[in-house]
């Protein structure tokens, strides 16, 4: 853990690095998007929030890791040198009692968090199972990005291609002008066209 947590650092030091924290950081949208995916859970919304590259429940699970490794590390330090520690520094027995209770329990909430959200989230989870392979390959399948992260980085141009090569093409009539067709098209390209640069709405200048 300790091991893993100073190659994490190391990570964050570089520009991607910096990059991936400024996304995982809280904003207001995450308080705006938590709202309505318990009205989605409750029935008072007919749609799920659209997430970004990363979902609340990632940055919460991100952050908890941060918190609970912190804790964990903090006070298995000072377990591990027990006895140097009270008889140099002076430290109190029941101070380092303190210590185990904490260290025990945030290593039972660990243990939970991890079998009863974090498998969840990637195994079970519909849209997920059986598996997010994002932890074995770095990588999730197009329709599983497409529809856990709609509002990720470069992904409204693929959203828009993956509706409408999904979407069965309406037949237009003698009398149907085919001006709503090519303005698909249009729309369609203008789409795809901003994928080397920032996202944009279809039908955007």
């Amino acid at each position: 853990m300790v091991i893993g947590s100073a190659w994490h650092i190391f990570y964050l030091l570089g520009a991607r690095g910096r990059h991936w924290f400024k996304d995982m950081m809280v904003a207001g949208a995450d308080i705006r998007q938590f709202r309505q995916n318990i009205a989605y859970l409750l029935g008072l919304r007919s749609e799920s929030p659209r997430f970004g590259r990363f979902s609340y429940i990632e940055k919460m699970e991100y952050w908890a890791l941060v918190w609970g490794t912190a804790i964990m590390t903090g006070t298995g330090v000072l377990l591990w040198f027990d006895n140097y520690l009270v008889d140099k520094w002076g430290l109190s027995k029941g101070f380092l009692q303190v210590m185990l209770v904490i260290h025990y329990y945030e290593a039972w909430l660990a243990f939970l968090a991890i079998v009863v959200w974090h498998i969840y989230g990637t195994m079970f989870k519909p849209g997920v199972y059986p598996m997010n392979p994002a932890w074995l390959t770095g990588r999730m399948p197009k329709e599983m990005y497409v529809h856990e992260h709609a509002d990720g980085p470069r992904l409204k141009a693929r959203s828009v291609r993956m509706k409408f090569e999904d979407e069965e093409e309406p037949t237009t009539s003698a009398t149907e002008p085919a001006a709503s067709t090519n303005g698909r098209e249009t729309e369609l390209a203008v789409s795809l066209a901003s994928r080397d640069g920032e996202p944009r709405q279809p039908g955007t200048r």
